[in-house]
C-alpha cells in the first residue's frame, strides 16, 4: 500500500481545461492548482466552470412546475422535478395525449 501511495503522489493527469500537465497531489484533483500551476487562461476556464455548477444548482432548487408555475420542489439529490405535483403531471400528460389524437 505504501509503493502505491508513493507512486500516486509523484504521477501527472492532463487538465481537461487547458491540456497542460499537472501533479496529482489527491485523489479528487481534477484541473491544475488554481495558484501555483494553472495559467491565466486555466484559472478564467475554472472561474467559469465553477459559476457555471453555481448556476445549474440554483436552477434545481428554483426549479418550477412545467404545467402550472409553481414551485417544483427539489429534495436535494438527483435532476429537479419537472410537476410540482402528480395532478400537474396527469394533466400535462392528457394535454399531451389530446394533441396527439387531433394532430392524427
Amino acid at each position: 500500500m505504501r509503493m502505491a501511495d508513493d507512486a500516486f503522489r509523484t504521477s501527472t493527469r492532463q487538465c481537461p481545461l487547458c491540456g497542460e500537465h499537472f501533479v496529482i497531489t489527491s485523489r479528487r484533483k481534477k484541473y491544475c492548482d488554481y495558484y501555483d500551476e494553472a495559467g491565466f487562461e486555466c484559472q478564467t476556464a475554472q472561474d467559469d466552470h465553477g459559476e457555471a455548477q453555481d448556476f445549474a444548482a440554483m436552477m434545481r432548487v428554483d426549479a418550477q412546475c412545467i404545467r402550472c408555475d409553481e414551485p417544483a420542489g427539489w429534495k436535494g439529490q438527483g435532476r429537479p422535478r419537472r410537476y410540482c405535483s402528480n395532478r400537474c403531471k396527469q394533466a400535462d400528460y392528457r394535454s399531451r395525449r389530446a394533441w396527439t389524437a387531433q394532430a392524427a
